[in-house]
């Protein structure tokens, strides 16, 4: 896929590409040159250790996703429990 570079220098990424990684605006990425060839990578998410239900530990995003989606997503796997 060709992208353009406007006159400030940006490019914007592809909606499927944005989509495809959960990628939002104020999002970074880590930019390398390598070989003539630029790569844009997703830094790591910075995680944390909370108790959640149950009193077991959980690792939690620092940023990134809203509490109310980790709840939902913490219930669903307490639903998907035998």
């Amino acid at each position: 896929m060709r992208v353009k570079i406007d006159n400030a220098g940006r490019i914007v990424l592809p909606k499927r590409f944005r989509e495809a990684l959960s990628l939002r605006g104020g999002d970074a990425l880590d930019v390398e040159l390598t070989n003539g060839t630029i790569e844009l990578q997703r830094p790591p998410r910075q995680v944390k250790l909370v108790k959640g239900r149950h009193g077991l530990l959980v690792a939690s995003p620092d940023s990134g996703i809203p509490a109310s989606s980790l709840d939902e997503i913490l219930e669903a796997i307490d639903e998907a429990r035998p």
